[in-house]
């Protein structure tokens, strides 16, 4: 969804809406309107060569090439971030807190997921736990993580004993992405 937000947005037409909005809001703010930077002269030791590099005639194109190279980079460290191991152990550890039995009762397709995580879950505590969240909140296809989240921060402190292996999943599900290593590469290059 944010690759495709990423590349419809990547386009001269919305450059020059961004732009334009932009100089509305520094006009209304009283800021300065965007202006080229000043040129900058290579010492002579580290220039190879004359050419100065590439000119650009307004600030338009200037931060136009800004604009661009910024989405294409966001949109390559996004395309790194979902093919890699962490992501989909990610995406594996949600589905299975999500879809839990609805599917099948076969979990071997979590096993990777569920045995990476031993120390922290106790897989067969989980999956009866999981089977009974799923009955006892009417846990269907039409919620996400954001609301199974929601429903384990409103549980009682008996609830929560109860659910204890869910709400291991879940805290680890919070932590997952702030402990990748990807991930802390990922948002500071942006």
């Amino acid at each position: 969804m944010l690759l495709l937000f990423l590349q419809s947005i990547r386009s001269d037409d919305n450059f020059k809406l961004f732009f334009e909005h932009s100089t509305k809001e520094a006009k209304t703010l009283d800021i300065e309107q965007p202006v080229l930077p000043r040129k900058r002269k290579i010492p002579r030791r580290f220039d190879s060569n004359n050419d100065s590099g590439t000119i650009t005639a307004t600030p338009e194109e200037y931060y136009r090439a800004i604009y661009l190279e910024t989405l294409d980079n966001g949109d390559k460290l996004y395309q790194r971030q979902i093919r890699s191991d962490g992501y989909k152990i990610y995406c594996k550890l949600e589905m299975l807190l999500l879809k839990g039995d609805q599917e099948d009762r076969n979990y071997s397709h979590y096993d990777e997921v569920l045995e990476l995580y031993q120390r922290d879950v106790v897989k067969d505590d989980f999956l009866v736990q999981l089977k009974m969240f799923h009955t006892n909140y009417n846990i269907d296809t039409g919620m996400n993580l954001y609301s199974i989240i929601s429903l384990v921060k409103g549980m009682s402190a008996a609830e929560r004993s109860i659910f204890s292996q869910i709400v291991k999943v879940v805290r680890l599900l919070l932590l997952v992405s702030a402990t990748n290593a990807i991930s802390e590469h990922s948002l500071s290059a942006m």
